[in-house]
């Protein structure tokens, strides 16, 4: 029901529900998470390296959690895929010799976890998945054991990134090419 004559709305709560309403919505919702300070602008290199659609995604997912910067999600998603570009298995179809597939390089058992039912396939459906895992473990939120205390990032980056591949070899590739990305 959208009102009656007297400005109710839905439910007969007034018009300051429907300023609640609009608030809302316009806010991303009561529980959006928002960055503290706006995200970090693309460098011309990484706009010219990432194609634009990926772009889009990965600052787009990345806004979904508290502490994860779209450049660590493009740091993720070059080294998995090439942005989607690596004629590898497992990138457009099928999995690789691990069972990865999808251009963020999911396994099954995770995939069923943060895929939300998607395909793991399409870019659209896979980088907010990775948000997703990466805000599971941990990213943003600090205390715990470093698992890579000797590189750049902080440590809640290097366990969210850890968890997402057990390697301190790819915690750096990830994070280099993160840093990368803002650099004029």
């Amino acid at each position: 029901m959208m009102g009656d004559a007297q400005g109710t709305v839905a439910s007969g709560e007034g018009p300051w529900a429907l300023v609640f309403l609009i608030l809302l919505v316009a806010g991303g919702g009561a529980g959006a998470h928002r960055h503290r300070h706006p995200p970090p602008v693309p460098a011309s290199s990484s706009r010219a390296n990432i194609p634009a659609d990926y772009l889009t995604l990965y600052r787009s997912a990345a806004s979904t959690c508290r502490g994860l910067s779209w450049t660590v999600l493009a740091g993720i998603g070059k080294v998995e895929s090439d942005h989607g570009r690596s004629p590898l298995p497992g990138v457009r179809s099928g999995e690789n010799s691990a069972g990865a597939g999808g251009p963020m390089q999911f396994l099954s058992g995770t995939w069923s976890r943060y895929g939300r039912g998607g395909d793991r396939y399409d870019p659209a459906d896979a980088i907010p998945a990775a948000a997703r895992l990466l805000c599971a473990n941990g990213i943003g939120r600090g205390g715990g054991h470093d698992p890579c205390p000797q590189m750049r990032g902080t440590a809640s980056q290097h366990r969210a990134i850890h968890a997402y591949n057990h390697a301190c070899w790819y915690v750096r590739q990830v994070l280099d090419f993160a840093s990368s990305y803002t650099r004029r």
